[in-house]
């Protein structure tokens, strides 16, 4: 199969890159950390024979240099390892951060790699699935070479490539927090919406998990207002009005609902179910 793999960084995402590139017959060639320990745990246990905080030789790193520590640290490695002025010719070396371009791997140009930024679009934690690469979409940005070698490397992992512009790249990263991360937050919020009505909270938020499902598979739809249902979909304004009542021993709670409710109105127009009227009153009830 071919193909050594170095991964700098053992956080959630190196460590399920290198379990998953691993199970895709790559050769795990050195792992590192700043925790030295993680690093030699995961290489114990992978059978990898060079571990540690970062390179000491040129020797050290495989033909593909994966850098998962935090965006904040990336910059840091990079400027580490071409301070080296190793000969890394031929070798591919991509950071894995959402929001940050290739850029910020320039000063490693002057040892001979290619770079890039790749960027798998999931959430991942310390015990993810090597498997939960597949059918993802993994983002690319970066010199032609570099990014030529990681569209391989993403179809071997089972996933996507999507090639990215540099400005492109970190308003796909803040619309990836708005359907990820912030999806949390919602369903925290909704535990506490059914807290007031005196439900347990977890009872509360394990009864809405298949609605959240179906919800997130209706929003692969090409038309978004085809699939959005509920109270302003209809029309519904005795219910908003009921719901705000509710809510308005929450400020925080109620000013987000107000919010989301009047994006959710122009979704909801361009159904073409609504009249005018309807629209009208429902913007001014949420402003």
């Amino acid at each position: 199969m071919g193909k050594t793999v170095s991964i700098i960084g053992l956080g959630a995402l190196g460590r399920t890159l290198a379990y998953a590139m691993d199970l895709q017959g790559y050769e795990i060639y050195s792992l590192f950390n700043r925790t030295v320990s993680k690093a030699e745990a995961l290489a114990d246990e992978l059978n990898v024979k060079v571990s540690g905080s970062l390179p000491k030789s040129e020797e050290e790193l495989g033909e593909f240099i994966f850098i998962t520590v935090s965006d904040d640290a990336i910059a840091g490695v990079a400027e580490n390892l071409a301070e080296e002025l190793w000969d890394l010719s031929g070798k591919t070396v991509a950071h894995c951060s959402g929001n940050e371009t290739s850029e910020l791997l320039e000063p490693l140009t002057e040892t001979g790699v290619e770079i890039a930024a790749f960027h798998p679009l999931q959430t991942f934690n310390l015990n993810s699935n090597p498997r939960i690469f597949q059918d993802i979409y993994i983002t690319l940005e970066g010199q032609e070479g570099a990014v030529s070698q990681l569209e391989l490397v993403a179809k071997r992992l089972g996933a996507h490539y999507l090639h990215v512009t540099p400005k492109a790249k970190a308003h796909l990263h803040a619309a990836a927090v708005m359907a990820s991360n912030y999806l949390i937050t919602l369903m925290q919020l909704a535990g506490n919406i059914a807290e007031m009505g005196g439900m347990d909270h977890q009872e509360a938020r394990k009864a809405l998990q298949t609605l959240v499902k179906t919800t997130a598979e209706n929003g692969t739809a090409e038309n978004l207002s085809d699939v959005l249902s509920g109270p302003i979909a209809r029309g519904d304004l005795q219910t908003i009005v009921k719901h705000l009542d509710l809510l308005e021993q929450n400020k925080q709670i109620s000013s987000l609902y107000k919010l989301l409710g009047f994006e959710t109105v122009k979704v909801a127009e361009r159904k073409g179910t609504l009249s005018v009227e309807q629209v009208i009153q429902m913007q001014n009830l949420l402003k």
